[in-house]
């Protein structure tokens, strides 16, 4: 689960508490997206207010030094986002879904992606797994806010507009995108140097013409695992 969850934050980009606070029923396959509508941080106990109805406790006790907590509201008023994901990450999460259905792992919440034991995965642990991964395929310095600066910096080298690049992250401000990139002289030379593209006539003449009909998602229509049936059965059989 855990690498699955770290591969998710590279091809969209999300906070880990973002990608941690996930619920299957934020992944619509109908639209083929993800929503963020949660938010999944350790905080000090001190910190932590019972009666606050924006955050949800996770096991609370007042001895513990730290909790997780859920946020229900967002960091920025751009936190909360939908966006569109690629075929071949829908179909990466749907394996994923019933490679779960088919193991004893409970998941009373309906956790995109649980522990072991059916809680929320710790944001310390994923960074811990993350680390471990990148000492053995020898990167170093990879922590997990650079798998949001790698996916920033690489859909503006494919050229996608920075306004987009600010949605998916989640920024409140295009400054603070523009901050996550790293600067690119060939790209910037290349960019330029498409604009002469465009006194080409021929390219015109054979340009695709937009209809305005929407694509269909792929995967639209198939019924995703429901874990919660799976924790009557159990507590019907105990």
């Amino acid at each position: 689960t855990q690498r699955v969850a770290i591969l998710t934050t590279l091809f969209v980009g999300f906070r880990v508490g973002e990608v941690l606070a996930l619920k299957i029923s934020d992944l619509d396959l109908e639209k083929q997206t993800l929503s963020v509508t949660k938010n999944l941080i350790r905080v000090p106990t001190a910190a932590v207010s019972p009666e606050n109805p924006n955050i949800e406790i996770l096991n609370y006790d007042p001895k513990k030094k730290t909790h997780l907590i859920v946020q229900n509201t967002p960091k920025t008023s751009t936190s909360n986002r939908e966006i569109a994901i690629s075929d071949g990450l829908c179909e990466f999460l749907i394996r994923h879904l019933f490679t779960l259905e088919n193991s004893t792992w409970p998941n009373p919440d309906g956790l995109l992606f649980p522990s072991k034991a059916g809680t929320h995965l710790d944001p310390k642990s994923f960074e811990i797994r993350l680390n471990a991964i990148s000492k053995r395929c020898e990167i170093k310095k990879v922590n997990p806010h650079a798998l949001r600066h790698t996916l920033a910096t690489r859909l503006v080298e494919e050229r996608t507009p920075l306004n987009i690049v600010q949605g998916i992250l989640g920024h409140s401000s295009i400054e603070t995108t523009r901050k996550y990139l790293h600067k690119s002289e060939d790209i910037e030379r290349e960019a330029i140097t498409s604009m002469t593209d465009y006194l080409n006539g021929e390219q015109f003449n054979n340009a695709p013409r937009l209809n305005g009909a929407k694509k269909r998602a792929k995967f639209a229509g198939i019924p995703l695992p429901d874990f919660s049936q799976r924790e009557r059965i159990t507590a019907n059989n105990a």
